[in-house]
């Protein structure tokens, strides 16, 4: 997925023009903040949940597991 550097500048600006968080007003600024990267397109890492970790098999120390190309000997 690539985002265009204009809708990024776009995204920023609308950042820029947020009031500052201060903790009465933390609706608003999520929805206005949410509404930004949404149009920049910039909004996936915040609205997509954490892929899970893998699992180990149990042949696999964490050797392995940290560089799964390399072969034991």
């Amino acid at each position: 997925m690539h985002t265009s550097p204009s809708k990024i500048a776009n995204a920023l600006s609308g950042i820029n023009g947020l009031p500052p968080l201060d903790g009465s007003n933390y609706p608003s600024w999520r929805e206005k903040l949410m509404m930004a990267l949404t149009m920049a397109d910039i909004d996936h890492a915040i609205e997509t949940p954490r892929p899970t970790p893998p699992v180990l098999a149990a042949q696999d120390t964490p050797a392995v597991a940290d560089n799964p190309g390399r072969q034991m000997s």
